[in-house]
């Protein structure tokens, strides 16, 4: 902290210690200001503009009645919601005051504990004050320095605001849970030599646990629990039991005074459970010379960190083998525990011994160093768990991965059967949150899982890892196919680009598939493989192979599954750049559709070329819903004409999807109309577009009254299909018998001046078919000469 922010500082404290002043006085003056003085020490400064020296002040009031009175040996806590009125400031957040004995563990408990709940942390003070109290406990004297009042004792003070606890129960539930929790931290620290001893005398006695049992097995155990006491693990419990033999059945029960720590109390002696209801068929372990297990508790450990209690069990043998005893300890392993190496670990080691031993590898070759690399960063939870039985096929299992980018799973169930360890082998590039979801809901559902814990693992190998541990709904009876389980992971975990390159081989070919597989695989971006199904980017691929050159084009007119009604999507394919929107709207807007997206992909090929494919969502400019098979190529042919300019681009063009019409035959109204136009007809060109479109019987009925006439494989029937056509086209239009054309006539006849609207457009009809007739007739009389 440089010298301004010192003085900065100061002057805050001044500040609040001359405000202090004016509400306090006498010896409670000197408290609440040497309160104050301590709890704001180490608060950020940012912090404190934040809280203002009004708030800071009642604070320190608050606090300052809280531990006014506190017994020793006592965990004092108050859980409340500030209100200006009530405590002299306000706050949106629930706060947490608590004042205890200093002791270990106190700050990450609570943390814990709050975490477990749900609860976040806004802000966290924890002063640790030295104070001096009388018989009564009440408050005398905060010392200003650690080496005032050498009768003092350390208290630790912790102001927590956390999330809003919005009313009166919520507040109690909170209050309760962060008693247990200081309750669980007293008992461990007050009994933590009590435990040493116990482990200590463990150690020391472990060849009485069973006779027959191998003397180096026994010196290895000795060795672990000596291990343990050499900050390794955090003991939090111990309670021993004993095995009694009943009515033809043998029962635990607990032995009475032995919990120490968070296991001092429990279930009375007279409570028992019967060992073959015990999960797992836990005590089956009697069958093997095994002094001491690792395992995890299905309880969830209060202190320290979060995550479940390990538990370290050492059992005591007859004469016959059966198991008479057990020392269960509780606790956590420690950081240094977890990042020894696994050859320094007692019980550890001869487990990776037996692995590397049964491996047959040659020492120092590449395989054995993998294979020791491998052991080594295992978790520590899975090398003290498992047995040499079990790690040797996960590791060589791993092994047999390196570097083949596979998906691979492996399940260890927990001796107890409380819990599976299953790991999970990817590819690198594969591994996202989506992919990490969907193998935890896969062995959640075949592990019957109620509670899952996961760690993952991404270093510099290709293959990342994913542990998770299921742990099943109590009572269930999990039967699984481990085979089935790793089928539908990597089914979960295949890229899109696999699926892609299979759906290739099947519809092109071994050879021809990987061709295209490899030529587009990688080519689409990542905004293309999120918005598109691999199996339509098989159709796209044949598009974008399909092109022949830079000025080619493919188009691509398709209905999307799982859309509204009377959405359509159309595509374009074109090297080097996309066609700007401005040019496709009204080309699209021509031939009746209007666009209501557009997502633009570049696909970066091998050779370093762009291929550009325009993607648009659209819908039919008259609301309705389009025969896609019966357009799709006439709309694709007429667009392609337009953008390259061999037809126009106007209204006409609708008449491709309102009447089914070739972009040629387009191109005859038009022209007929173009030619109405140059002899003065009083009707625009949009004028006669809207017309046709608005009937497209009889728009149709005039193309296929010049394809009669000029087809020349109907030669001989000309004459009578053109009398036929033209006397239904007369009809048409001189009765008014068409409905669509009657139901037009009948809205417009109903505006201001709709039988003028009316006889216009009747006239624009008889006109247009009368050019028809009239070119008719002079193709017949040359055709005739």
């Amino acid at each position: 902290m440089n010298t301004t922010q010192d003085a900065s500082r100061q002057s805050v404290a001044d500040a609040l210690e001359a405000l202090l002043a004016k509400r306090f006085s006498g010896a409670d003056r000197k408290l609440v200001t040497t309160l104050a003085r301590q709890f704001y020490h180490r608060v950020p400064e940012e912090e404190l503009d934040h809280l203002g020296l009004d708030s800071m002040a009642a604070i320190s009031a608050q606090l300052l009645g809280f531990i006014r009175d506190r017994q020793p040996g006592v965990a004092k806590i108050n859980v409340y919601n500030p209100e200006l009125e009530q405590h002299g400031w306000s706050s949106g957040l629930t706060v947490v005051e608590m004042v205890n004995d200093d002791m270990p563990f106190l700050v990450d408990s609570v943390s814990v504990a709050l975490a477990e709940q749900d609860i976040a942390i806004h802000r966290i003070i924890h002063p640790v004050l030295r104070a001096q109290r009388d018989d009564n406990g009440n408050l005398n004297a905060i010392a200003e320095q650690d080496t005032d009042l050498a009768d003092g004792v350390s208290e630790s003070l912790m102001h927590l605001v956390v999330d809003r606890q919005s009313d009166g129960e919520e507040l109690d539930r909170l209050h309760a849970v962060l008693q247990k929790t200081l309750a669980d931290v007293r008992a461990a620290v007050e009994d933590w030599q009590a435990m040493l001893k116990r482990a200590v005398e463990s150690a020391e006695r472990l060849s009485e646990y069973g006779s027959g049992i191998d003397r180096q097995h026994v010196e290895e155990c000795r060795k672990f629990l000596r291990w343990l006491m050499e900050d390794h693990f955090i003991f939090l419990g111990i309670r021993d039991y004993r095995v009694v033999n009943e009515d033809g059945q043998r029962y635990l029960e607990q032995m009475e005074g032995s919990g120490l720590g968070i296991l001092r109390g429990g279930p009375e002696p007279a409570q028992r459970r019967e060992i073959a209801s015990l999960p797992g068929g836990a005590w089956s372990l009697g069958t093997s010379p095994q002094l001491i297990f690792v395992t995890k508790t299905n309880a969830r450990s209060t202190m320290h960190r979060v995550g479940y209690l390990d538990y370290i069990g050492l059992l005591s043998y007859d004469d016959s083998g059966q198991v008479v005893r057990e020392r269960r300890i509780l606790g956590l392993f420690t950081s240094i525990a977890y990042n020894r190496s696994a050859w320094d670990t007692p019980l550890v080691q001869p487990k990776v011994d037996g692995v590397v031993e049964r491996s047959g590898l040659r020492p120092g070759s590449h395989a054995y160093k993998a294979l020791v690399h491998i052991l080594e960063t295992l978790p520590r939870d899975e090398l003290l768990q498992a047995d040499t039985d079990d790690l040797y096929p996960l590791a060589s299992g791993i092994l047999n991965l390196q570097e083949r980018q596979r998906t691979k799973l492996f399940i260890r169930p927990e001796q107890f059967g409380r819990f599976y360890s299953c790991m999970v082998f990817i590819p690198r590039d594969r591994f996202k949150t989506e992919v990490r979801e969907a193998i935890q809901s896969i062995l959640r559902k075949a592990l019957n899982g109620e509670k899952l814990d996961y760690v993952v693992q991404v270093s510099e190998s290709v293959l990342a890892r994913l542990h998770v541990v299921v742990r099943p709904k109590p009572g269930s009876a999990v039967q699984y196919d481990e085979g089935d389980i790793e089928n539908q992971i990597i089914e979960a975990v295949r890229s899109w680009r696999d699926e892609l390159r299979e759906i290739l081989i099947q519809k092109h070919g071994e050879a021809e598939g990987l061709r295209l597989a490899n030529q587009f695989g990688r080519a689409f971006p990542i905004s293309y493989t999120e918005d598109v199904s691999p199996w339509v980017a098989a159709f796209d691929v044949d598009n974008a192979a399909a092109l022949e050159g830079a000025d080619d084009l493919r188009m691509s007119l398709y209905r999307p599954r799982k859309r509204r009604v009377g959405l359509l999507r159309f595509k374009i394919f074109k090297h080097g750049t996309p066609i700007p929107l401005s040019d496709v709207l009204p080309m699209l807007e021509n031939l009746g559709l209007r666009i209501v997206n557009e997502r633009p992909y570049e696909l970066h090929m091998p050779d370093g070329a762009s291929l550009w494919v325009q993607d648009f969502d659209m819908v039919p400019d008259d609301g309705g819903d389009l025969d896609i098979n019966a357009v799709r190529d006439d709309f694709q042919q007429a667009f392609e004409k337009a953008f390259t300019g061999l037809t126009e681009s106007d209204g006409f063009n609708r008449l491709v999807v309102s009447c089914q019409l070739r972009w040629r035959e387009v191109m005859l109204l038009r022209a007929y109309c173009k030619y109405l136009l140059q002899t003065g007809i009083p009707f625009s060109q949009p004028y006669m577009e809207q017309t046709l479109n608005a009937h497209p019987v009889i728009s149709r009925l005039l193309v296929e009254l010049f394809n009669t006439q000029f087809n020349p494989d109907w030669k001989e029937q000309r004459a009578g299909q053109c009398k036929r056509l033209a006397r239904a086209l007369g009809t048409l239009t001189r009765d008014m018998t068409d409905p669509v054309l009657k139901e037009y006539i009948d809205e417009i006849s109903e505006r201001r001046d709709g039988q003028r609207e009316g006889q216009d457009r009747e006239q624009a009809f008889d006109l247009i078919r009368r050019a028809i007739l009239r070119a008719l007739e002079s193709v017949r009389s040359l055709d005739q000469d």
